[in-house]
């Protein structure tokens, strides 16, 4: 008999404690300002220091879908998570004027960045932990490649990166050794 109530009170603890928890902000215009839900209640209080609140939800993490807008209503972000609070599927931010600024697809590794008149701003691969690894190629806003260079595993710099000007004309080169810059070479 005890052993049966012991055995229940597991059950209905664990899944207290493994509940998801659905959060709905607005902005103070009434428009949605967020939606999604976290691993568990992080007990966030309104009298809460920012200090105290960051505390609380650095003890549960984003589960499932989370979509984010501007105060007019457009929208500003949307990401997905596993049930672990790890990143997955395709994460999309937009500028204000609804031209998408950022698509991180996580089963592929890749993302790509835009200016807000579309033009591509940057392109390479993506750890889920927003770690920028291997190849990246940065552009100027008028389309020539402003950077290119590595980031090892880490997201630290490695290697040469090379630097071109808006003109497209080969400005530097440097040499980085995880993350340290160890040489620099100017071209004029």
């Amino acid at each position: 008999m005890i052993k049966n109530f012991l055995l229940a009170l597991s059950v209905v603890l664990s899944g207290g404690l493994t509940a998801q928890h659905q959060v709905t902000e607005q902005w103070a215009n009434g428009n949605l300002l967020s939606k999604g839900q976290y691993s568990a209640d992080p007990g966030v209080l309104p009298t809460d220091s920012k200090q105290i609140a960051a505390e609380k939800l650095s003890k549960v993490v984003k589960t499932g879908d989370w979509n984010y807008w501007f105060e007019n209503g457009k929208p500003s972000a949307e990401e997905h998570y596993t049930s672990s609070g790890v990143a997955t599927g395709v994460w999309k931010n937009w500028h204000m004027n609804g031209q998408l600024s950022l698509e991180i697809n996580f089963q592929t590794g890749i993302a790509t960045t835009w200016y807000e008149d579309g033009t591509k701003s940057s392109q390479g691969s993506m750890l889920p932990g927003m770690i920028q690894t291997g190849r990246w190629v940065n552009y100027h806003a008028n389309g020539q490649k402003n950077s290119e260079g590595s980031f090892n595993s880490r997201g630290m710099q490695i290697g040469v990166w090379t630097f071109w000007n808006a003109q497209g004309k080969k400005t530097a080169e440097q040499t980085w050794n995880n993350g340290t810059l160890v040489d620099t070479k100017r071209f004029e």
